[in-house]
């Protein structure tokens, strides 16, 4: 479910930052940063299942590691009233998404072990009261 989540907080920054039609980022091969090629098909499953739904019209989804891009790909129509295809530097309006942005980055903090679920907000923040 995390990973789910985190994933689909990634397409959303992705999309948020509306990329230009060049890699962001330098490109590897996703093994050598240790990433399966058959775990970054399934974003192929999931956004084609969304599509197919009509849950989203598309997106953009770029995955990295360690400042290095190892998998950039549009999906599905950014219009689909005219049936235009998505481009990879598609620029998108997004609203009210600091929510699961912060939440997608406290599930990972932990899952990470550096945020503990019953920590106390004061623990990290002083000036709050106990």
């Amino acid at each position: 479910m995390i990973k789910t989540i985190a994933m689909i907080a990634t397409a959303a920054a992705v999309i948020a930052f509306g990329t230009a039609s060049a890699a962001p980022l330098p490109e590897v091969n996703p093994d050598d940063v240790g990433f399966s090629k058959e775990g970054l098909a399934r974003l192929d499953n999931f956004f084609a299942r969304e599509i197919a739904a009509k849950r989203v019209p598309g997106a953009v989804v770029a995955v990295a590691r360690d400042g290095k891009l190892v998998h950039y790909k549009a999906y599905g129509l950014l219009d689909p009233d005219k049936d235009t295809p998505m481009p990879v530097d598609a620029i998108f309006a997004l609203a009210s998404m600091t929510k699961p942005m912060a939440a997608v980055a406290g599930l990972t903090l932990m899952e990470q072990g550096r945020l503990p679920l019953q920590a106390k907000l004061s623990n990290y923040y002083p000036a709050l009261p106990t």
